[in-house]
């Protein structure tokens, strides 16, 4: 809710009453022309009289948020009834038009009710019935415009007196809030020193990691520079070998074609050669066929006729070693028969014995 402080409360009654006074003094004034001077001189009156309600203090800070100030409240409730008495038609600033002072107490009189609520969102539903009881009123009495101008501002005062009027219940519920607002108040202070110094900590911490990695930063620049300078000169090195490798392969291919070449040539030579010397194979190899198979037939003959050679010469030997056999059977016989033909003739010499004997012997086979 929404309140005023006492200093305030008292400026605003005070404001207010010194309004209700100085219009009283206007009804009492004779009439004034109505000219455009003078409707200006009332609307300048007028925004005086706006302008005579106190601003918004400072302390507002204290109220609720959510809803507006009971100054901008009262502010706009004036101009409201402002705006009903001139520009509504319904009251003449500019004329006397006679009457009694009653319009002053009846507005007084509903206004002067019981003790108003804190919440001013109320005030614009008392102002259009300060406003409708006028418009009846204005009717039956014809009161001049400016006295009852006076009512409605005195009907104000008596609102916003009550408006402002507090209760010991509200005083001490607003007491106790602000207690324990000052305890949380107190809690978040104590939060936010020991978020202070954890954030101190945290920035330490960041500060010796961020030293930490600019240190490790400038390492990996220093390292990542030389070695980017060794791997310039490396691939500088590597491209000259290869340039040397591919001028070394170049040429090995070019000589190795030439070679290539050459060979060929040797081979096609060498194929028809051989081609020749193939055909000559043939030709000899027709004739040494021709001529083994004559070796073959003539070793044939050969073994046959080795055969046959020795069965001859086995038939001679058999026929040899019989006549042999037969001439020795013979020469047995033969000495045999001399033999019993001496011992039929008598004895003999020892001598002509013995050389008989030897000469036998001789003779056996």
């Amino acid at each position: 809710m929404n309140k005023f402080t006492g200093a305030e409360s008292a400026r605003l009654l005070s404001v207010l009453t010194e309004a209700v006074e100085k219009l009283t003094l206007l009804s009492h004034l004779p009439y004034i022309n109505d000219s455009d001077d003078n409707r200006a001189d009332v609307a300048l009156a007028q925004s005086a009289l706006l302008h005579a309600f106190p601003p918004p203090s400072s302390a507002s800070g204290l109220y609720d948020q959510q809803q507006p100030s009971a100054t901008t409240v009262l502010s706009q409730l004036v101009q409201d009834v402002l705006l009903q008495a001139t520009d509504g038609g319904k009251l003449d600033l500019m004329h006397d038009g006679g009457g009694d002072g009653g319009s002053v107490d009846s507005h007084r009189g509903i206004s002067g009710g019981p003790a108003q609520s804190r919440n001013t969102s109320s005030s614009p539903n008392h102002t259009g019935h300060i406003i409708h009881t006028h418009k009846s009123t204005s009717t039956n009495y014809h009161l001049s415009g400016l006295v009852a101008l006076s009512g409605y501002v005195a009907a104000v005062r008596d609102q916003a007196a009550g408006t402002l009027s507090t209760s010991v219940e509200q005083d001490e519920a607003t007491r106790q809030m602000m207690g324990d607002m000052e305890t949380r108040i107190r809690e978040a202070e104590n939060d936010y020193k020991q978020m202070t110094v954890d954030v101190r900590a945290q920035r330490e911490m960041r500060d010796v990691d961020v030293t930490q990695c600019r240190d490790e930063s400038d390492l990996l620049s220093v390292r990542s520079t030389k070695s980017k300078d060794e791997h310039h000169v490396q691939e500088d090195g590597h491209r000259k070998r290869k340039l040397k490798a591919a001028v070394e392969v170049s040429n090995q291919i070019e000589q190795y074609d030439h070679v290539l070449g050459a060979l060929q040539a040797q081979i096609d030579a060498a194929r028809a050669a051989m081609a020749t010397e193939v055909a000559e194979v043939s030709r000899l190899s027709a004739v040494f066929h021709r001529l083994d198979e004559n070796y073959r037939l003539a070793a044939a003959d050969h073994a046959r006729w080795d055969a046959e050679e020795k069965e001859r010469l086995a038939k001679e030997a058999a026929f040899v070693k019989m006549v042999a056999r037969i001439q020795a059977s013979y020469r047995g016989y033969m000495a045999r028969k001399a033999l019993r033909e001496r011992k039929k003739k008598g004895t003999k010499k020892k001598g002509t014995k013995k050389k008989a004997v030897t000469k036998k012997k001789k003779t056996k086979p």
